[in-house]
């Protein structure tokens, strides 16, 4: 016989399900979104957005980063009842963010809306990787430490373990291609399996988690793994679907968009709900400025690259997602 108790929690269940998950605090958010991926331009596409569309609250950066945050709730609160109406922080990767904006926000003027900008995810792995090298860099010389140093996997969140001295950046920067190559070749097979798997997913399963523990065994840390998952887009994206309809996303491939400008300023104004400027100067191609210095100079031998197309071209069925443009 079922308890009474046990027979609510069912119910309980039952409806979460039915309805969507409760929305816990009810807390004023960011009405709509350009929430990635990382390095497919995102910045850019907030600059035309800043430039073109009528904000109607503006915020102070275009990275708020509010729920990537455990004490988002918190955080919220603090804005008393004010949030900027749009946030370019490109949550796409994060495991834990759609959840949030589900469960702790009220929208009072209808649901929110992202729009979402994929590109090559060969590419931008390498721009990614390339990318926390040089955020490691700059951390570095802030804390005193020589910018000419360097050793396999030296990007930031892999910044504790012993750095060999080098003689110059030339070799730092070729002891970070090689970091990159040797996680490739060793990681790449492996990491097919993780993402092929029917439970696949980004950087939170426990296949991801062993390939990390062995790179840090290596002396490799995690330089390739990150970068790598995140542009495995497909189980991202269906898992910001479980949480918000398919119609809230504008979901764009970089390349075209930049080719069609005015009208992807259009499409966003109308998916956004918000007006054009009226006096604002027909959009340009425009990507921001490049602040890697030499890293954004550094190739990858042509071997590895098709490694690591390859690699990606097992894992699609993200294209199905891309709301293409004329």
């Amino acid at each position: 016989m079922v308890r009474k108790g046990m027979l609510w929690s069912i119910l309980a269940v039952l409806l979460i399900h039915a309805l969507g998950a409760p929305q816990l605090h009810a807390l004023p958010c960011p009405e709509t979104y350009v929430a990635g991926a990382m390095k497919c331009a995102t910045s850019s596409l907030y600059v035309h957005l800043q430039k073109q569309l009528v904000i109607p609250r503006v915020s102070w950066k275009k990275e708020l980063a509010i729920f990537g945050r455990e004490n988002a709730d918190t955080f919220l609160r603090k804005m008393k009842g004010w949030a900027p109406s749009l946030d370019a922080t490109p949550y796409l990767a994060s495991s834990a963010a759609p959840m949030r904006i589900k469960t702790l926000c009220n929208f009072t003027n209808g649901p929110p809306k992202f729009v979402i900008s994929l590109c090559d995810p060969a590419e931008r792995a390498w721009s990614h990787f390339r990318h926390e090298e040089w955020l490691w860099r700059r951390d570095s010389a802030k804390g005193k430490a020589s910018v000419n140093t360097a050793r396999k996997g030296s990007v930031r969140h892999a910044g504790n373990a012993t750095t060999p001295s080098v003689t110059s950046r030339e070799e730092a920067n070729s002891m970070l291609v090689e970091s990159y190559v040797t996680c490739i070749e060793t990681f790449v097979p492996k990491l097919k399996k993780c993402f092929t798997a029917p439970n696949g997913t980004i950087g939170h399963n426990d296949c991801f988690g062993q390939m990390k523990r062995e790179a840090a065994e290596r002396g490799l840390e995690d330089g390739c793994l990150v970068p790598l998952a995140g542009s495995v887009y497909k189980p991202m994206l269906d898992r910001w679907l479980t949480y918000f309809p398919r119609e809230d996303f504008l979901i764009l491939y970089k390349d075209e968009w930049l080719r069609h400008l005015d009208l992807t300023i259009d499409k966003i104004s109308l998916h956004f709900g918000m007006r054009r400027q009226p006096n604002a100067k027909k959009p340009t191609n425009h990507i921001t400025a490049n602040r890697h210095g030499d890293l954004s100079e550094l190739e990858l031998p042509q071997h590895v690259q098709d490694q690591v197309k390859s690699f990606f071209e097992e894992l699609r069925g993200w294209e199905e997602y891309i709301d293409r443009l004329p």
